[in-house]
């Protein structure tokens, strides 16, 4: 059975925010259409359910992120970033 690579660090997280900006911009796109051809409808329900949802987990990765621990490799690219 072949092994695969280990992926990049981050990869999944990068993933799910692309994930999670496509979904909110697609039922934005979808409430904008729906509210254009039938007035009478209400979104409310359904946009305030995707924005907690989807805006949650984006902000969960975000204090995530905020509040991780620096590894040994991350603290070194800084620095070395910083004396370039």
């Amino acid at each position: 059975m072949k092994r695969l690579a280990k992926p990049p660090k981050g990869q999944m997280a990068r993933r799910l925010v692309y994930y999670c900006i496509a979904v909110l911009s697609v039922v934005t796109v979808w409430a904008m259409v729906t509210k254009t051809v039938t007035p009478s409808v209400d979104l409310a329900d359904v946009l305030t359910f995707v924005a907690a949802v989807f805006g949650g987990e984006l902000l969960a990765l975000l204090v995530k992120r905020v509040f991780a621990k620096p590894n040994e490799e991350d603290s070194h690219e800084n620095y070395s970033d910083e004396t370039v």
